[in-house]
Parts: C-alpha cells; sequence; structure tokens
C-alpha cells in the first residue's frame, strides 16, 4: 500500500514539475514550447483520472488543479466538441475579466458572445478535430470588460489533450496579453517613421551608419549630392558613400578618415568642416560637413548622423568677391592718372603707383589724412594749401564734388615740383551716407612743359641758325625760316607755295625724287649730305636731315627738312652728344637696374639704379657676388634653384629679400636671359626691381582674405544641429482634430514665447503678414486638394518684426489612418538682406568701372586736344609773327597778317571755350530741374534771330514735353543743333522739331535705355546739306568734321556736346541723313 502511494506521489511530483517547465516558458514568451510541455504529462494524467477513477486519484487531481490555478500564467482547460471549460485558473480570469463561475461548465461561445465573428472559435474548434497545436503571436482581438469592449494584443497557443486511445478529449489554452509590447513597438515604429519622414524633408542632405560605420538611412538629397545610390547592403560601404573626398586644400581623405569615421571613433562632433566631393561622373562641388555622434544609455556611441549641403555657389560668391575686390584694386592700380581714397574721416584708405610716383612717397594708409604730398601750393607756386583745406577735405567737409578748374602744385621731399588738377568726390554707401571720397590727380606737368617746350620749338624754328624748311608729299615749301631765307637767300614769301625743286641744281633734281620716295614709305633721311643753289644762282655745300610729318591718325602728310652748313657739323656733333647724355640720364633715372653677366669670364657689368636696389649706394667696385651677398640667408635656396632652371630652360626668374647696408628688408624681382652658344651658355642679361610695395600690398590682400574666412567661418559655427543650425522647425497638423504639434525650434524660428503662446491653427495664421495670408492659405487649400504641397515662401510678424519664412512639407496618414501634415518651416531673414546686399555691391561696383572707363575716355580726348587740335592756331599765330617781323614797311601785308593772327587767336578761344563747355558737363553740379522745351526753342529763336531773317529760316515745332534736367545743358544742346541747321544749308533753312512717347520697341533698340522706364522721343529735322549714313557715329567724336573750315566755320565739338548732354540726362541721340536732303537727329529723353 505504501508503495502503491509512494510511487503515486513520485507520479505527480513529476507532473509538477512538467507544469512549472511549461510555466517558465510561457514566461520567456516562448508558448509553442509552453503548448508542448504544460500539457504532455499533468492533464494528460489529469484526463485518464478522471476517466479511469476518480477516486484513486483524487489526490493528484488537486494538486494539479492547484499547480494550474496558482501559476503565473493564464491557463484553461476546454472539454469535448462544445469546448467547455473544466479549468481556468486565476490569471486567465483576470485577464479577461471572468470569474470562475461565469466559465466552468460554459462554452467558450457561451462565456465569450463578443468574440463571435473574430475566428477565435474556428481556431480552438481546428484544434480539436484536427488534433494539431495553433500558436498565435500578436493576435488582435475585443473583448468586453465591465460591459466596454476592449481591443488588445494577445499571444495564444492551444494544445489538443489526447486519452489513452489516442482521441482528442479537451483542449488547453494558454495567453499572455501583449498589448502593451505592441502598442509600445508600434509607437517607436510611428516615431521612426516620422523621424525618417523629417529627415527625408530637410532641404539637406542627412545618412546616419552604426557603430561600426555602416550606412543605416539616406534621404534623397543626399543621392542627388553623391550621383549615385549606395547599396546599404554592400558590407564593404562604411562611414562614407562619397566617390572621392579631398579637403579644401586638394588632399585625399580615404573614408575611414572622414569627420563621420573619426566622430565614431572618439565620439565628438565635427561642426562645418569643408571638403571637395567628386561625383561617379567626375563632377566636383564643395561640401559643408556636420556630424553629431548619437549615445546609448550607457553612453556609448552607437552610431552618428550627418547632415552635409553644397555650398558651391557660397564657395563661388567667396571667390568672386575677391575677384571682384582684386580687379577693383587692379583696375585703379592700372589707371594711368593718379588715383587715392580715404575715409569719411579723412584717412587715406588706399592709392595706386601713379599717385606715389606724383608724390614721390609712400603715404602711411590707415594713418595719413587728406593728401599724400609732402607739400601742396597753390598755381603761383608760393601760396601754401594746408592739407584741412585741400580739395579732399573741402569734398568731405562740405560734402560736395570738388573739381578744380585750375592746377595746383605738389612738392616732393626732393624738393622738385609736379603740377595736378583734382577731382575729388565724395563715395556713399547704400543708405546715401559718405563714407569717404575719392580723389583723381591729372598730372598736368607734361602739359605745361609742353607749353614751354612749343615755346621753345617756335623760338629754336624762329631763331635756329639751320634753315628749316616743311613741304608737302608733292614738294610743295609750307613753311620757311629765317635762317633759310638767311642761307639760300628767298624770303617765305617767295618760297611759301613754290616747289622744293626751285633751289635744287638740274643735275640733283634725281635726288628729290629719291628723298620724297623715302618720305613716303615712312624712312628719315639722315645727314645726307649734297648742294642747293642760292637766289643769286650760286651753289652751297649742306648736310639735309628730313622727316616725315604725320598726322594724328599716323598718315604721312608731307616733311620736315633742316639744312646744314657743314661748317656747322661740329655744332651739331655736340647737340647729338648732349642728346645722347639726357637719354642715359633718363634710363638711369628709371625704376629698373640692369644688369650683363658674361659666363665664360665671369665678367659682371651692371647699372647704377641695379645697385642701388640691392642697397649700396657706393655703386663702384661691386662684384657678382657682393649682390648675391645682399640676397637674405633664408631666400639663397631660391636664387640658386631659379639659377640652375635658367640653365635648363634660357629663363630667369625669381623673387628673394634683400638686406640694405641700413639693414632694411626689400624684395626685389630679378628676370633675366640666357645666350647659348653651341648648346653652352656664355652670356646671361636681365633686369632687377624693387617689389617691396607689390609684396606689402599682397601681404595686406593675404590678410584680408584670412579675416573674411574667419568670418565665414564663425558664421558657419553658429549652424550646430539640422534645427537650430539652420533657423528651422518643424510640425504635424492633424487635419481631421486640426491640432497642430510644434517642435522646440518652431517658437524660435517664429518669434513667440513658447510658455505663452497656444500653436494651434488660428493663433498660427494670425502671425502671418497680411499681405502673404492669402498666398499661403492658398497654398494649404489645394494641397490638401491634390495631395501635393509646393514648397512657399512668406513673412511672419512676431514682437513688431518682420521675418522672412520658407515653408515645405508633404501630406500622409498617422496610424489611426488620419490625415496630417507634416511639414519644415526656415527663418530665411539674413538670406534674403545678404541676397540684397550682394545685388546693390554689384551694382556699385559696375557703376563705379563704368565712371572710371569714361573718364580714361575723356582723357584720350583731352590728350588729343593738346596734340594737335590747340597747337594748330597756335603755329599760324607765331608763323605769321615771324612774317610781320620782315613787313615792317609793308602797311597792306601787315594787316593782312594781323587779320590771319586774329582769325587763328579767335579759332583757339573758340576751342578752348568749347572744350570746357565740353568738360564741364560731366562735373556741372546742379540739381535737375523742370525743363520747358518750348522755353528753350523759344529762347534759341531769340539768340539766333538776326542769322533766320539772313537765312530765311523757319522753325516748326509745338507741345514739346516738360523734362527733367538742367536748363542750361538744353539750351546748349539745342542751340547746337539750331546752329548746325543754320550753318549747314544751301537754301532757306526749314527745321522742325516734334515729340512723342517712345514705344516699347523703340527703347528695346538702344542698349543704353532701361526698358522698366518711360521716354520722349525728339525728333529734330533739317534740309540741309545733310551726310552720308556711313558718317552717323562720327560726327559725334570730339573735333570730327565732315567739311573743311574753309567751307563751313566751326571747331568740330557742337555735336560731341549735344551727344554728351543726351548722355547725362540718362538719355540716347542717334543721327540719319543723306546728302543735300538734310538730317535727322533722334533723341530720347526720360519722361
Amino acid at each position: 500500500m505504501k508503495k502503491s502511494l509512494s510511487k503515486r506521489s513520485e507520479g505527480t511530483d513529476e507532473k509538477k514539475r512538467a507544469g512549472f517547465v511549461a510555466i517558465e516558458n510561457s514566461k520567456t514568451g516562448n508558448l509553442k514550447r509552453a503548448a508542448d510541455d504544460y500539457p504532455a504529462k499533468p492533464l494528460t494524467g489529469f484526463v485518464h483520472a478522471k476517466k479511469k477513477d476518480k477516486k484513486k486519484d483524487s489526490r493528484a487531481e488537486v494538486q494539479i488543479r492547484n499547480v494550474f490555478m496558482q501559476a503565473p500564467a493564464a491557463i484553461a482547460l476546454v472539454e469535448g466538441p462544445l469546448q467547455k471549460y473544466v479549468l481556468a485558473n486565476a490569471l486567465y480570469q483576470k485577464m479577461f475579466s471572468r470569474t470562475e463561475r461565469q466559465l466552468l461548465g460554459k462554452t467558450i461561445r457561451e462565456a465569450f458572445p463578443e468574440i463571435q465573428d473574430q475566428k477565435i472559435f474556428e481556431r480552438l474548434e481546428e484544434v480539436y478535430h484536427s488534433g494539431k497545436a495553433f500558436v498565435a503571436h500578436e493576435f488582435p482581438a475585443t473583448f468586453n470588460y465591465a460591459g466596454i469592449a476592449k481591443t488588445g494584443y494577445y499571444d495564444f497557443a492551444a494544445k489538443p489533450i489526447s486519452n489513452e486511445d489516442g482521441e482528442v478529449v479537451s483542449v488547453m489554452i494558454h495567453a499572455v496579453e501583449v498589448t502593451e509590447q505592441v502598442e509600445a513597438r508600434k509607437k517607436i515604429e510611428e516615431s521612426e517613421k516620422k523621424y525618417r519622414e523629417l529627415l527625408t524633408l530637410l532641404p539637406v542632405a542627412v545618412y546616419t551608419c552604426d557603430a561600426s560605420g555602416k550606412i543605416l538611412f539616406f534621404n534623397e538629397i543626399a543621392v542627388k549630392l553623391w550621383g549615385y545610390r549606395p547599396n546599404i547592403r554592400d558590407e564593404s560601404l562604411k562611414f562614407c558613400a562619397c566617390y572621392k573626398v579631398w579637403t579644401i586644400d586638394g588632399k585625399f581623405v580615404p573614408p575611414e578618415q572622414t569627420p563621420m569615421a573619426l566622430a565614431l571613433k572618439t565620439g565628438q562632433p565635427f561642426r562645418n568642416v569643408e571638403s571637395i566631393v567628386q561625383r561617379p561622373n567626375g563632377e566636383n562641388f564643395y561640401a559643408s560637413v556636420n556630424v553629431d555622434p548619437l549615445f546609448d544609455e550607457d553612453g556609448k556611441v552607437k552610431g552618428a548622423i550627418n547632415i552635409f549641403q553644397d555650398i558651391t555657389n557660397i564657395k563661388q560668391a567667396e571667390m568672386a568677391v575677391l575677384e571682384s575686390k582684386e580687379r577693383y584694386r587692379n583696375i585703379i592700380a592700372s589707371l594711368p592718372v593718379a588715383f587715392y581714397t580715404t575715409d569719411e574721416h579723412g584717412v587715406i584708405t588706399l592709392y595706386n603707383e601713379a599717385a606715389a610716383e606724383l608724390w614721390a612717397c609712400h603715404p602711411q594708409i590707415g594713418k595719413d589724412k587728406w593728401c599724400g604730398s609732402w607739400k601742396m601750393f597753390e598755381a603761383d607756386g608760393i601760396t601754401e594749401v594746408p592739407f584741412d583745406k585741400c580739395p579732399m577735405a573741402i569734398c568731405l567737409k562740405e560734402k560736395r564734388k570738388v573739381v578744380a578748374y585750375t592746377y595746383f602744385i605738389a612738392e616732393r621731399p626732393d624738393g622738385s615740383r609736379r603740377s595736378f588738377i583734382p577731382f575729388a568726390e565724395p563715395i556713399y554707401d547704400a543708405n546715401g551716407k559718405i563714407t569717404g571720397a575719392a580723389n583723381t590727380l591729372i598730372d598736368v606737368t607734361e602739359s605745361k612743359k609742353a607749353e614751354i617746350a612749343n615755346a621753345k620749338l617756335a623760338a629754336i624754328v624762329q631763331f635756329s641758325e639751320d634753315a628749316i624748311i616743311s613741304k608737302t608729299t608733292k614738294g610743295i615749301v609750307t613753311s620757311w625760316n629765317p635762317s633759310a631765307q638767311k642761307l639760300f637767300g628767298y624770303t617765305a614769301e617767295e618760297m611759301i607755295g613754290q616747289p622744293i625743286t626751285k633751289i635744287i641744281p638740274a643735275d640733283r633734281i634725281s635726288e628729290e625724287t629719291m628723298i620724297l620716295n623715302k618720305i613716303s614709305r615712312g624712312e628719315v633721311v639722315d645727314h645726307f649730305e649734297t648742294k642747293r643753289l642760292t637766289k643769286n644762282g650760286n651753289q652751297v655745300d649742306i648736310s639735309l636731315t628730313i622727316s616725315p610729318i604725320k598726322n594724328s591718325e599716323g598718315k604721312i602728310i608731307g616733311a620736315s627738312k633742316i639744312a646744314r652748313d657743314i661748317t656747322e657739323y661740329t655744332k651739331v656733333r655736340k647737340q647729338i652728344e648732349e642728346s645722347e647724355k639726357r637719354l642715359r640720364l633718363v634710363i638711369e633715372a628709371g625704376a629698373m637696374g640692369t644688369f650683363d653677366w658674361n659666363i665664360e669670364e665671369d665678367e659682371f657689368i651692371y647699372s647704377e639704379r641695379f645697385a642701388h636696389i640691392f642697397g649700396y649706394n657706393n655703386t663702384e667696385n661691386l662684384t657678382r657676388q657682393s649682390f648675391v651677398d645682399a640676397i637674405h640667408p633664408d631666400d639663397l635656396p631660391v636664387r640658386t634653384k631659379a639659377h640652375e632652371e635658367a640653365f635648363i630652360t634660357g629663363n630667369l626668374f625669381y623673387e628673394a629679400r634683400v638686406i640694405w647696408q641700413d639693414k632694411s628688408l626689400h624684395w626685389v624681382k630679378t628676370e633675366g636671359k640666357i645666350v647659348f652658344e653651341n648648346n653652352a651658355p656664355v652670356r646671361m642679361y636681365g633686369t632687377a626691381l624693387d617689389i617691396t610695395e607689390q609684396k606689402t600690398y599682397a601681404d595686406k590682400l593675404e590678410k584680408e582674405v584670412k579675416e573674411r574666412t574667419a568670418e565665414l567661418t564663425a558664421l558657419n559655427t553658429s549652424f550646430e544641429k539640422a534645427e537650430v543650425i539652420g533657423k528651422m522647425g518643424n510640425y504635424t497638423w492633424n487635419l481631421v482634430t486640426n491640432k497642430v504639434a510644434w517642435s522646440k525650434n518652431m517658437y524660435a524660428v517664429y518669434g513667440v514665447d513658447s510658455k505663452t503662446f497656444k500653436p494651434v491653427v488660428e493663433n498660427i495664421l494670425k502671425l502671418i503678414h497680411p499681405d502673404d495670408l492669402k498666398h499661403v492659405r492658398r497654398n494649404i487649400e489645394e494641397g490638401i486638394k491634390t495631395g501635393v504641397l509646393y514648397p512657399v515662401n512668406y513673412r511672419i510678424i512676431a514682437n513688431g518684426k518682420i521675418k522672412d519664412i520658407a515653408g515645405s512639407g508633404s501630406l500622409g496618414t498617422n496610424d489611426r489612418g488620419e490625415k496630417i501634415m507634416i511639414g519644415l518651416v526656415q527663418d530665411i531673414t539674413e538670406k534674403k538682406k545678404n541676397e540684397i546686399l550682394i545685388i546693390e555691391a554689384n551694382k556699385e561696383l559696375a557703376e563705379k568701372n563704368k565712371a572710371l572707363e569714361k573718364t580714361n575716355r575723356e582723357l584720350e580726348q583731352f590728350a588729343r586736344i593738346a596734340s594737335h587740335d590747340l597747337q594748330e592756331p597756335l603755329r599760324k599765330i607765331q608763323t605769321f609773327s615771324n612774317m610781320l617781323k620782315g613787313k615792317v614797311g609793308n602797311k597792306e601785308a601787315i594787316e593782312s597778317y594781323l587779320e590771319r593772327i586774329s582769325v587763328s587767336a579767335e579759332r583757339m578761344q573758340t576751342l578752348v571755350r568749347d572744350v570746357l563747355n565740353y568738360s564741364r558737363t560731366s562735373h556741372l553740379e546742379e540739381k535737375f530741374e523742370a525743363v520747358d522745351l518750348n522755353s528753350i526753342i523759344e529762347d534759341a529763336k531769340h539768340d539766333f534771330e538776326l542769322l533766320i531773317e539772313e537765312k530765311h529760316a523757319v522753325i516748326k515745332y509745338k507741345n514739346l514735353p516738360t523734362v527733367k534736367g538742367i536748363p542750361l545743358l538744353f539750351s546748349q544742346l539745342f542751340s547746337n543743333l539750331i546752329s548746325n541747321a543754320l550753318k549747314f544749308s544751301s537754301k532757306n533753312p526749314v527745321i522742325q522739331i516734334s515729340s512723342s512717347k517712345a514705344a516699347d520697341a523703340e527703347i528695346r533698340q538702344h542698349l543704353q535705355l532701361d526698358p522698366q522706364k518711360k521716354y520722349h522721343h525728339i525728333v529734330f529735322k533739317d534740309n540741309g546739306i545733310g551726310f552720308e549714313e556711313e558718317y552717323a557715329e562720327q560726327i559725334f567724336a570730339i573735333f570730327q568734321r565732315l567739311h573743311g573750315r574753309q567751307d563751313y566755320s566751326g571747331t568740330g565739338i557742337g555735336l560731341a556736346l549735344v551727344k554728351k548732354i543726351v548722355e547725362n540726362h540718362e538719355g540716347v541721340i542717334t543721327a540719319t541723313g543723306k546728302p543735300n536732303k538734310g538730317a535727322r537727329f533722334d533723341i530720347y529723353l526720360p519722361a
């Protein structure tokens, strides 16, 4: 009996152990194993016990029942095809909110009628009939709890239990509720989905890596910048998907040394790392990289995120700004005139080499004020001008343009003087505030010298002991000085207009043909010894020097001949030697030094200037080694390498520092050529130039570049994270509930307090600028309607300030199937301002370049005046004055010559007056005012009243417009046009002036006009002699005439003045005409 009980007890213990194993498996989530282990023995024995002998096994049954009832897992047992509950432990009852009474003896359908349509009954019936277990993970089911339906997720296991005959008699149900785990996982998945969508919406490239560097995610912008779509399953692809990467200075960067790799290794973030990236197709772009490592709960690096963007445009803009500055400085440096600038306090900020050459000193930038001259005097050369009262000081103090109509004198430190005319003009910023001034100094020293030289030349011609004669290319005499009269016996009246062959012996006539042929080819006949006839028939031995005479266009128009007695040869030789001496002095005074090295004999010849450049005051007894010793020790390798390369290439070039005897340091540029004979170097010659000033300027420019780079770097460091760095924020708008969720930085972007502002739709729309609200609403409405939300720019008003915002977004649904809008906004206020500043800076630079080009053109025209047109009447005055001396008793001749002198003087006076009028049109400072052109024409008619009456002229006009401009200039404009119409007419002049509004097509034909503005079209027509169409542009050039002065008077400045006046009023003038059909002038002026 005891033995039997012992065995039964052992069997019961075995069943208990099996039950506990199943319970542990269910707690760890292994339902399949639990379903296999739990019922295998205990419940089978329980069923068998019930079938065989309930009394014998009642004790075991109670023990097994207690095990299941106290088990820490929900377990139930159902019997028969109707699946009635025979067992349900406490956790099972609690899980489904049912009591034991509500379950035992009831079928599953009776106990849980609410799951009728949820496929649970069918599954359990299938287990009963098929004998196969059923396991379900995260099975969704809805149960009633105290009358309330609750949906949850469950892990189910149903195991069939058979009797000794193998028949299925019951099914064990094991359940674990996993609702919290499922919902938590879904929230994580939803959060990750939203995170990925936000990263996808970012306007910059983004990708992430795990701790090993494997790429886990990237957005489409990253694909676009990389130039291909990487395969994230590629195990060899780590840290970076870029095809190739270099640092900014060109050093190749392998993937394991990229910022992403270093961030994963060190745990340190990387900010605004600039690099050069190459795509597979060979394209390169500049990128800015920001890497942030990601950490787990234990503070270990679990991955990293890389946000990078294409900054090619920014880099190109930086280079464009640097190029623009460099171009501006180069333009100033290359100006042929002296130019310098100051700040608003008069402190010198910039000057070119022409200014330093004018001053013969280099003022200290940032310290010296007003002017760089050593001393300054008025034109009398006596009255000293204080610097704080010089034209630049007056310009800044009185805030106006200062144009001097007389010259000043700059005294140099060495006591020499230069004459100049200043043109000082204020410089304004975009707000109209004076930031400084620019002063152009026109060096007129040479023109003053030229005046003296011309006077000396006239005196030389007049009083020269040599016979000086000029003739045409046909050999007709045009001038004859007193020495020619003395030498040949003929007076000027007897020879001018006569052929030069009059004084050539018959047997030497062929010489004139030879001379004229050489002159026509531009050749000089130098020291040609020959014989010529005097008036009394005698022959005289002379030496001729004959040179071609060219006009301003380089065309040969005659020849100048100097005839000397052979006895004067010594005097001529002396003059030549003196001339050569002066030439050598000019060469020695130049900026460059020269050297000539006989390599074979090591003989080194150098100029005095060359020695000075290397710091030697005593220029005698220097050797080649003396100049080598002057080079800074650190730069000797540079010289050595340059010489080695020169012996290969034949060209020498290097820049090195030179230590002068006073220990000062100077930069010298040396250039040279090597002469080879039989492939061996035999001689080197070259030049040296002191480039200290250029180097100083380059160092200053480099400093400015570094400062600018530092500013840009400081700006970039502000972008620490995607939102804060980019001044971005994101939002989620539930279109069903109308609730809006903002990210933290959204409040900063919109300029509102996160503690007081509620981000609801109504409050957000109130922040949008009233002028942009309709546009934003329409964009949102169309996006919701079409499913496509386009990027939009708009303004907001926050705390009284206006901000520019850029927004983008997309539409989707949340886990509940509700339609939502996910968006990103960015504060682009600063970007807008910077774009405006760049546009304004480029516009200002273009205007300055245009002004400089215009100034250069005017300088060329003034040079032409001095070289030709102003000298022509002066030569006539001198010639006729000389002729008067020989006609003291001839009253009729004297009156004739005086008349001619008077005419030439009047012409010169007219030229000077017209030139002044022409030049002043660029510098008049009168303010524009309303000008009635009808009144202007009426005044002009009064001015030409006598000429109009004399020529029976008619001037027709009416309803001419009122324009903005300077009345004096418009009077000059129409006076010149009317004067030309009256002058160039062979019959009764008829002048017609009409006006109309210029059509858009007309305006577009003229590039100088602004197509955004309106213009008056004024037509001026006459019936005069007209002109050929090919001269339509030429007639506007200064001193250009289509007719000789003997036919029509004038200086050739009138139409040039007309064109300049029109252009100074931002207009355009064109001319058309036909010979003897009159001329037409079309004028376009701003309305």
